[in-house]
């Protein structure tokens, strides 16, 4: 293997390492599409550079002229790609250029894979002999036609429009990651330029156009960490603002993982009614925060409830019992999904209900007392409406509860009193006092 076969070997062996490394991003992180286009780049080029290598060690113009056609298909894929990449790293739709070039590139593919040889190559083989800095290579190549002609200014056109496209992201968004990609398009523009030049055998040099691409491959992936650490930062200090958040809530709330069901984040009212730390409950299964023997009961409502909510409204759980230091407590959870960080989490937000269930059964207790009660007590709102009448009434007015809700107190005036009897009657009432 001579030496320029060799090089392009090792930058296509660290492209792909590149590829998929940024392949498994993607996987992990499904919203930045980015990472896709990128790996899809990397892997056009590592196609480009292995059709390189196989040209760099032909040794006749037919084998030559072979790995020379997959260099121009990997050429039109990485193309396509590249716009791809673009899109997605600057978040905007795609433009109709966009599809031209895309739709170009398709069709070329397609015509190098089916057209004749006389389209893509002329019958003028090229043999060229180059010997630089004391490196000596020869090229067995066919000159291009017309196929391979008319796909060298399309690129350099659509370069120039990537070149524009980044220019203009760059004035209207001021990302710091464009310039990388820039410097990286114009390294890339210079091999483009020097391998023509070499391919027209205007000047006697080495194709440099892998290690154009293998800059290029840099420069982005620079960019793109550059991005990845300030999303990562970004997302940091709003998890901490939405932990800051969360602490002044008056209710519980708990992160879950949704695969593994383990408590990923909780407040400092969710410690309080636990009595332990933040530390002793992260990564613990979902199950200790409930009684042992209801602990499934519970999970399997939360996953039905999760399973079958409108996820706007979230869903509402009750007759939950909460482990809290003090003994159980009655709560109250509100569940709802969410995607952070490319995961799936759980919001569970425990309400304790010990307070209204206390209430509810004065209020009981309450209701029983004023339907036993041997005294006539009707119940009206502001307006004078009536709202509720005990049993005594129904016995002494003789009417029924039916029949006196909705109505005014008139239906018991006896007609023996004047209307200023009344008007003073309503007036202490109204304020406050009591009438006897």
């Amino acid at each position: 293997m001579n030496f320029q076969a060799f090089l392009t070997f090792s930058l296509a062996a660290i492209s792909l390492y590149v590829a998929f490394h940024h392949l498994l991003y993607f996987i992990r992180l499904r919203s930045e599409k980015y990472f896709l286009s990128f790996s899809l780049v990397c892997l056009a080029f590592v196609y480009y550079d292995a059709a390189s290598v196989g040209l760099y060690l032909s040794s006749n113009v037919e084998q030559g002229v072979f790995w020379q056609t997959h260099q121009i298909m990997a050429l039109a894929a990485g193309s396509v790609f590249m716009l791809m990449f673009v899109s997605h790293l600057i978040k905007r739709s795609s433009r109709l250029w966009d599809y031209i070039f895309t739709a170009y590139w398709l069709i070329q593919i397609i015509l190098l894979a089916i057209a004749k040889k006389k389209f893509i190559w002329t019958d003028m083989p090229s043999v060229k002999e180059i010997s630089v800095f004391g490196f000596s290579m020869t090229y067995y190549e066919m000159r291009p036609g017309i196929l391979i002609t008319i796909q060298t200014f399309v690129g350099l056109a659509a370069m120039l429009y990537i070149l524009l496209s980044l220019a203009r992201a760059y004035n209207e968004q001021n990302r710091s990651q464009i310039i990388p990609i820039t410097i990286g398009m114009l390294v890339l523009a210079g091999g483009v330029i020097n391998d023509s030049a070499v391919s027209s055998s205007l000047y006697k040099f080495f194709y440099c156009i892998e290690l154009s691409y293998f800059i290029l491959i840099l420069c982005m992936a620079f960019a793109l960490a550059d991005l990845h650490l300030k999303n990562i930062k970004s997302m940091q200090e709003s998890q901490t603002k939405y932990c800051q958040l969360l602490d002044t809530a008056n209710d519980a709330v708990f992160a879950i993982d949704s695969q593994t069901w383990e408590i990923i984040e909780l407040n400092k009212r969710a410690e309080m009614l636990l009595g332990r730390s933040k530390a002793d409950v992260s990564s613990k299964k979902i199950e200790m925060l409930f009684p042992p023997e209801k602990a499934n009961v519970y999970i399997n409502k939360i996953q039905t409830a999760l399973s079958h909510h409108d996820d706007s409204k979230g869903s509402v759980i009750s007759d939950v019992l909460l482990r809290g230091y003090r003994g159980d407590i009655p709560v109250e959870i509100s569940a709802n999904t969410t995607m952070i960080g490319g995961k799936k989490i759980i919001l569970a937000i425990f309400r304790d209900i010990s307070e209204r269930i206390k209430t509810e059964v004065d209020l009981h207790r309450l209701a029983a007392a004023v339907n036993a009660a041997a005294e006539c007590i009707m119940i009206t709102d502001e307006k004078g409406i009536i709202q509720y009448v005990n049993p005594c009434f129904e016995k002494m007015t003789g009417y029924s509860r039916t029949e006196a809700i909705g109505k005014t107190p008139s239906i018991i005036k006896s007609g023996k009193h004047d209307k200023s009897f009344y008007q003073n009657l309503w007036a202490t009432i109204a304020s406050g006092q009591v009438w006897h």
